[in-house]
């Protein structure tokens, strides 16, 4: 697979003080399945580290927030990479957030338009694979808000049943990973009683 191409910023928006900041790049898939079935996907997500710095950021300043693969994106509820998403925004530790496409940020109005009055409050900037915008300027918070509201309507198109069986579908990965991460920890705390016990045999 050939790599992302270059992202250009023609609107002038990235300056040297957002590059002092960092670069949040958000990775998300709605479902577990997707996870499955579209990996070329996620993949062009995890590349746009790349497209970080060929925007002129460092590669220590690049960050990925990959914890809501295969949570919906039509709540901020339980995608906790959102919520550290925003917190990071709130503290002025951002200055780019970087997506394949704004839908993955956010489905909802509810949880977009509060996350672009933030970006304006502290100068953050949010870039797609089409651009980089500026939420306080008034044309490109336009042409965000316009690429919400499709991808809204695109979810409420969906079946009922539809919706259900994605959510589902999430809260079972999150059970299984949860019982992966236990079975790790477990197993961390088994090998670091290794050597007591071995010590204590001698």
């Amino acid at each position: 697979m050939s790599a992302p191409a270059v992202l250009v910023d023609l609107s002038g928006n990235v300056q040297a003080a957002h590059r002092e900041r960092l670069v949040l790049v958000y990775v998300r898939q709605s479902t577990p399945q997707q996870v499955l079935d579209h990996q070329d996907s996620t993949r062009l997500q995890y590349g746009l580290r790349r497209r970080a710095e060929a925007l002129g950021w460092a590669p220590e300043r690049v960050r990925v927030i990959d914890d809501d693969l295969g949570k919906s994106g039509a709540s901020a509820v339980d995608r906790t990479g959102f919520q550290h998403l925003v917190s990071e925004v709130g503290l002025g530790h951002v200055g780019l957030i970087l997506g394949i496409e704004m839908s993955r940020l956010a489905r909802s109005c509810a949880d977009w338009y509060p996350l672009l009055e933030l970006c304006a409050l502290v100068g953050t900037l949010i870039a797609d694979s089409d651009g980089v915008y500026d939420p306080a300027q008034y044309n490109d918070r336009l042409l965000l808000g316009l690429e919400t509201e499709r991808a809204g309507r695109h979810y409420q198109a969906l079946e009922p049943e539809n919706r259900l069986v994605a959510r589902q579908l999430a809260r079972v990965w999150e059970e299984k990973l949860a019982a992966h991460q236990q079975v790790e920890e477990d197993d961390a705390r088994f090998l670091q009683r290794q050597p007591r016990l071995l010590s204590a045999a001698q």
